[in-house]
């Protein structure tokens, strides 16, 4: 990931990674989730309303934004080829940033406002790395192709 608006985070997801490598995953998920916070506030929902713009956005926050455009995306079937890399990273965020007061899968915003030994699980750490990951490398491409659009002028 190469796009200069990103490398901060990138940096501090790095961070993440080896704070999972040395066994502390608590650490590892608190950093991959303010990242994942952090690029969506960025860049994340522009680039989600690009890529789906389809889809009508009344929901508010992060949460409703991957909602809408999951909702309106009709499934696969209705996808182009671009879209569905994109779709299966928000699959991926809509229960990272779900509210409620309980979980089964790694959730950013319970992790943020409700530090406990649920919020915080060894199997999460893993997939809130892959999410941060994946949505910095969607937006990476996202911020690149608009640079080579400005550039075309």
């Amino acid at each position: 990931m190469d796009h200069p608006a990103l490398a901060d985070i990138v940096t501090i997801l790095s961070r993440a990674t080896r704070t999972a490598r040395a066994g502390f995953g608590d650490g590892a998920q608190a950093l991959a989730g303010n990242v994942l916070e952090t690029a969506m506030t960025w860049h994340g929902n522009a680039w989600i309303r690009r890529s789906f713009p389809q889809a009508t956005y009344t929901k508010a926050g992060h949460h409703g934004t991957i909602a809408s455009a999951l909702d309106q995306a009709d499934g696969w079937g209705g996808l182009t080829f671009r879209q569905f890399k994109h779709y299966l990273v928000l699959t991926g965020m809509r229960n990272a940033f779900a509210g409620g007061a309980t979980q089964d899968t790694f959730n950013r915003h319970l992790g943020a406002h409700c530090a406990s030994p649920d919020s915080y699980r060894p199997e999460f750490v893993l997939p809130s790395l892959l999410l941060a990951h994946a949505l910095l490398r969607a937006l990476d491409q996202d911020l690149e192709r608009q640079g080579d659009e400005e550039d075309n002028i």
